[in-house]
C-alpha cells in the first residue's frame, strides 16, 4: 500500500512539473517583449545580420518546386524588441511564474514564425513550424532557425523556452558562404547553404502531425530567410518572392 501511494504522488509531481513546463503560452511570450534599453543591444554590423524583409502576421509566403506544386508558409508571428531571460528557478523544473517575475536580464531579438499549411500541424507542436531567431541573449550574438522538413533531428533552441525550437545554426562549421544567389529572377546577396549530408527521409516524431522529414539542403538569405530548399530525391522548391 506504502508503494502504491509513493507511485501515486511521485506520478502527480511529474504530471504537475510537465503541466508547468507546458504552460508557457503565446501571451506569456509576447508579455516578455515589453522592454527597453536591454542590457545586451545588438550592434550596428549586428542589426544589418537581421531579417530586413518586412513580414507581417497573416501573410502567406510561396514556394514552388519544378514539378508546379505549391508550399504555403503562413506568418503567425512577427516580433523585433527586447525579451526577458526567465532561467529555471527553484528545485526540478519548477519556473519562475505569476505577475511578479524579474528576467535575469534583457536582450535584443528579432523571432519570426510560419506554420505550413499543408500539413496536419498542431499549434502547440512547435518543432512542426518554420523560425527565425536572431538574438543577442548572453552577450552573444546568435542567428538559427527552424526548419519543420529538415531531415536530421536536432534538438536545438533559437530562445530559452520551449515554443522557440531551432534545428539550424549559423555557426562555424554548420553552414556554407554562397554570397549573391538567384531564385527566380530574384536577387539574394546574403546567402549561406546548409547540407545535412544525409539521404535518408524522416518520419515525424508527433502523433499530432503527418510531416516527412526530406529535405537535405536549404539556402538561407540573411535579409529574407529560406529562398529555396532541396528534397532528398533532387526535387527543388524555390521561394515565389511576394512582391
Amino acid at each position: 500500500m506504502t508503494y502504491k501511494i509513493f507511485k501515486s504522488i511521485t506520478f502527480s509531481i511529474i504530471i504537475f512539473q510537465l503541466v508547468l513546463i507546458s504552460g508557457c503560452s503565446e501571451d506569456d511570450v509576447k508579455e516578455r517583449c515589453n522592454f527597453t534599453n536591454p542590457t545586451y543591444s545588438f550592434t550596428k554590423e549586428q542589426e544589418e545580420k537581421s531579417i530586413s524583409y518586412n513580414y507581417f502576421e497573416g501573410q502567406i509566403i510561396q514556394y514552388r518546386n519544378n514539378n508546379n506544386e505549391i508550399l504555403n508558409f503562413e506568418v503567425t508571428e512577427v516580433d523585433n524588441c527586447a525579451r526577458g531571460y526567465y532561467p529555471i528557478s527553484g528545485p526540478g523544473f519548477f519556473l519562475s511564474s505569476g505577475n511578479n517575475r524579474k528576467p535575469q536580464h534583457t536582450f535584443d531579438s528579432q523571432v519570426i514564425k510560419m506554420t505550413l499549411l499543408e500539413h496536419d500541424t498542431n499549434i502547440h507542436t512547435y518543432r512542426e513550424q518554420m523560425h527565425y531567431y536572431v538574438n543577442k541573449s548572453h552577450s552573444s550574438f546568435k542567428q538559427s532557425l527552424n526548419f519543420p522538413l529538415w531531415n536530421v533531428s536536432i534538438n536545438g533552441f533559437g530562445l530559452s523556452g520551449s515554443q522557440n525550437p531551432a534545428n539550424l545554426f549559423l555557426r562555424e562549421n554548420e553552414f556554407t558562404e554562397v554570397g549573391m544567389f538567384q531564385v527566380n529572377n530574384m536577387h539574394f546577396n546574403k546567402v549561406v547553404k546548409f547540407d545535412s549530408g544525409s539521404n535518408q527521409v524522416r518520419n515525424s516524431s508527433s502523433t499530432t502531425s503527418n510531416l516527412l522529414h526530406n529535405i537535405n539542403v536549404i539556402y538561407y538569405d540573411q535579409n529574407f530567410g529560406v529562398i529555396r530548399f532541396d528534397e532528398i530525391d533532387g526535387t527543388i522548391w524555390e521561394v515565389i518572392y511576394p512582391e
